[in-house]
């Protein structure tokens, strides 16, 4: 009975997720370069001696730890979000602002390190696509599930 119950659950919450997946695609992408972005930049702490990096102060370690940190917490606010009945935008509306935030800053770094490598056009176009994830959010919090005209 209690296996029963917890099956039903699991499949409640896979569907609910598969369901959102599409319409929170773009967030899923970008909560993924977050947090790979984090752990390359650990995993591989001399990337940050490229001069790509120059205008990045604090050192491999401590933005390697941020940026992995915030695409963790945006990737659990998308699973936690993703199997709720009801989902709370609050909590992704402040995910997209960080990650528009994040990226914002990254294109920065990149625009004054002077050497303008292809992580400049990367991660402006991220941050602006970034916007689109925050308007949708808006929506949520009006009509929770209803913005995406599909009726199926």
């Amino acid at each position: 009975m209690m296996l029963v119950q917890t099956t039903t659950k699991v499949r409640e919450v896979v569907s609910r997720i598969q369901q959102r997946f599409r319409s929170r695609v773009l967030e899923w992408e970008h909560a993924s370069i977050t947090t790979l972005w984090g752990l390359i930049v650990l995993g591989n702490p001399a990337v940050f001696k490229g001069p790509a990096f120059v205008a990045f102060w604090g050192g491999p370690t401590l933005w390697g730890w941020i940026v992995f940190l915030a695409g963790t917490a945006r990737i659990t606010a998308l699973c936690i979000n993703g199997y709720m009945a009801k989902p709370t935008a609050i909590v992704l509306a402040a995910g997209a602002l960080t990650g528009i935030g994040l990226f914002g800053v990254l294109t920065l770094g990149f625009l004054f390190s002077w050497t303008w490598p292809t992580g400049l056009a990367v991660y402006s176009v991220l941050g602006f696509f970034g916007l689109f994830s925050f308007y949708w959010f808006i929506f949520d919090v009006a009509i929770p599930d209803g913005h995406d005209g599909d009726d199926t």
